[in-house]
C-alpha cells in the first residue's frame, strides 16, 4: 500500500481528462489551438489530421475499456445462457445456477468467474477424454451408463437409457463444434479477467502520477470511472455529470443518458422485456409474467419499489427450475412422469403449455433466453431502487435526479425550476424536447386508434370510443387541471390494460 501524503497533483476532473486524452489541460486550450488553427503547409495539415486521429483513438480506447469493465461480466452470463439453451444437458444446470447467482449480485464476480471457468474446463477435458479409444472400450461398448428401463415396466420404453448423454457426454466426430460454446465461454471469461486487471493497473498508475488514492467507481457510469478515496476519513470524491447539466445541449444530454439511462428508464425497459417474453412464449409462465406486469402498470413507483424484491425472487426461482424441467429426470432412475400416460384430446398441447418435462418432446430451452434478459433487467432495476433508498448511494441519486413525479410537488407548479423549452427554445435539444412532450400523447392515441380499427370486435369499439373522447378535446385537453388531466388519461390507460388482458 502506497502512502499518499502531501497535496494532490490534480483534481478528479483533471485525472479523467488525462486518462481520456493524456493531457493535463482541462480547458483544452492547447487542443483547441491545434484543431482551430489555419494550416498553411502540408506538414501542418498532416500533423492536424494525425493529432485529431490520435485524439479520437485515445478516447475510443478509454471508453472501450470502460464499457468492457461495465458489461463484460454480463456478456459472460449471456454466453452461459446461450450455451445452456443450445446444448441441453444436466451439466449445464451448474452453469445456470452460477449465472443466476451472478445476475442477482456482482460482489461475487471473481468467484463466479472462477467457478464457471473451473466447471467449463472440467467439462471440456471430460468431453475430450470421452472420445478416446480407452473410453470407448471400457465405458461405451460395455454400456457402463446404460440402463434399460423397459425391463422394469413396458410403459417406460420411451425413457432414454444413456445417463452419460443426459449428463452431456457423448461420442462425436466433430469435437470442436461439440465444445465450441464452452471454448467461447472460456475466452470471454479470460477477457473479463484481463479487463479487470488492466483497469486496476491503470488506476494504480494514475494514483501514483497524481498522488491520490484512486478506486473504481462502483456506480455504473461510463464517463467517470474513477473515484478519489480520502485515506483519512474513508470518504469518496465523485465527479459525475448531473441532470442539470444534461439540459445544456445534446452532447451533455447523451453523456447524461449514457450514465443514467437505466436509472431513468429502467422500469420501461423491464416492461418492454416482459411484453416480448410473454409474446414469444404464450404458455403458463407467460401468464404469470403478464400478471406481474399488470400489477406493476396499475401501481405507483413506491409500491413497485416495495414488491420488486419479491418479483426478482420469483424470477430467480423459476429460471433454473425451468431449465431443470427441460433437462428432465436422470435416466438411471427410470422415473415415469405421471402426466405421460394421460390420454385426452389436446393434452399434448396442454402439457407443452404447462412447460412440463417430457422424454420425447421436452420443452424448448431457447425460450429461456428471453427469461435471461428479463431477470438481468429486473436485477439492474433492483439496484436502481437500492440507489434511491440507500443513504450511502445518495450521490448517484442526486446526480441522476429524482424519479418522483413532479406533479406531486406543488412548489414546482408555482415556479418551474427547469428551463421553459415550450416558449423559449435555445437549441436543437429544446426543439427535440418540445416535439416529444407536445405530441407524444397524440402519437399514443393514434396507435390506440389503429389497434381498435385493425381488429373488428366489441373491445375494439371501446378503443375507438376512448380515442374519440380525447380527440374531441384536442389541445384543450392539456389546459385542464393537472389532477383532472391525469385522472382521465390514467382512466384510459386502465381501460386499455383491461381490454388487453381480455384479448
Amino acid at each position: 500500500q502506497r502512502d499518499f501524503s502531501g497535496p494532490a497533483n490534480g483534481t478528479l476532473t483533471e485525472i479523467h481528462a488525462y486518462a481520456r486524452e493524456n493531457t493535463h489541460n482541462v480547458s483544452k486550450t492547447h487542443t483547441d489551438q491545434i484543431l482551430n488553427c489555419e494550416t498553411k503547409t502540408w506538414q501542418e495539415k498532416l500533423y492536424k489530421k494525425y493529432f485529431r486521429t490520435n485524439r479520437f483513438y485515445k478516447q475510443l480506447i478509454y471508453y472501450g475499456w470502460r464499457i468492457a469493465e461495465l458489461h463484460t461480466f454480463k456478456l459472460v452470463l449471456f454466453i452461459v445462457a446461450l450455451t445452456c439453451a443450445f446444448k441441453v444437458c444436466a451439466f449445464n444446470v451448474i452453469l445456470i445456477i452460477l449465472a443466476t447467482i451472478g445476475l442477482i449480485t456482482s460482489r461475487f464476480r471473481k468467484l463466479i468467474n472462477l467457478l464457471t471457468l473451473t466447471a467449463t474446463g472440467i467439462y471440456i477435458l471430460a468431453s475430450m477424454c470421452y472420445q478416446l479409444e480407452i473410453a470407448k472400450q471400457h465405458i461405451v461398448e460395455k454400456n457402463f451408463f446404460v440402463r434399460n428401463c423397459s425391463q422394469i415396466s413396458s410403459n417406460m420404453s420411451m425413457i432414454p437409457n444413456d445417463t452419460a448423454k443426459w449428463f452431456g457426454l457423448e461420442l462425436t466426430s466433430n469435437i470442436d463444434r461439440f465444445i465450441g460454446f464452452y471454448i467461447l465461454l472460456t475466452i470471454c471469461l479470460t477477457f473479463d479477467a484481463i479487463v479487470r486487471y488492466r483497469q486496476k493497473h491503470r488506476r494504480l498508475l494514475l494514483s501514483v502520477k497524481f498522488n491520490v488514492q484512486l478506486v473504481g467507481n462502483r456506480f455504473p457510469v461510463l464517463f467517470e470511472p474513477f473515484v478519489i478515496k480520502n485515506p483519512d476519513d474513508g470518504t469518496y470524491e465523485f465527479d459525475m455529470v448531473n441532470y442539470q447539466q444534461a439540459d445544456q445541449g445534446i452532447y451533455n444530454f447523451f453523456k447524461y443518458l449514457a450514465n443514467f439511462i437505466f436509472y431513468r428508464f429502467g422500469l420501461e425497459i423491464c416492461y418492454a422485456t416482459i411484453i416480448i417474453v410473454v409474446g414469444s412464449r404464450l404458455d403458463m409462465m407467460a401468464v404469470l409474467y403478464a400478471i406481474w406486469l399488470g400489477i406493476f402498470l396499475i401501481s405507483s413507483r413506491h409500491f413497485i419499489q416495495r414488491v420488486w424484491p419479491a418479483y426478482v425472487f420469483f424470477l430467480v426461482i423459476v429460471f433454473p427450475l425451468q431449465y431443470m424441467s427441460v433437462v428432465g429426470a436422470p435416466p438411471f432412475l427410470c422415473f415415469d412422469y405421471p402426466w405421460i400416460n394421460i390420454k385426452l384430446d389436446g393434452w399434448i398441447q396442454l402439457r407443452r403449455w404447462l412447460f412440463l418435462p417430457d422424454y420425447v418432446n421436452p420443452p424448448s430451452a431457447t425460450q429461456l433466453i428471453g427469461d435471461f434478459f428479463q431477470l438481468l433487467f429486473a436485477c439492474q432495476q433492483w439496484r436502481v431502487f437500492k440507489y434511491e433508498t440507500n443513504e450511502k448511494d445518495r450521490i448517484y441519486a442526486r446526480a441522476g435526479g429524482s424519479n418522483r413525479e413532479i406533479i406531486y410537488d406543488k412548489e414546482n407548479l408555482k415556479e418551474n425550476p427547469t428551463w421553459d423549452f415550450v416558449m423559449n427554445r435555445r437549441n436543437w435539444f429544446d426543439h427535440m424536447k418540445y416535439v416529444i412532450f407536445m405530441y407524444s400523447a397524440w402519437t399514443v392515441l393514434s396507435i390506440v386508434y389503429l389497434a381498435g380499427t385493425t381488429r373488428i370486435s366489441l373491445l375494439g369499439l371501446g378503443y375507438l370510443v376512448a380515442c374519440f373522447y380525447f380527440f374531441w378535446y384536442g389541445q384543450d385537453f392539456l389546459t385542464k387541471h393537472v389532477t383532472i388531466m391525469l385522472r382521465l388519461y390514467m382512466g384510459l390507460f386502465d381501460l386499455l390494460l383491461l381490454f388487453g388482458y381480455i384479448y
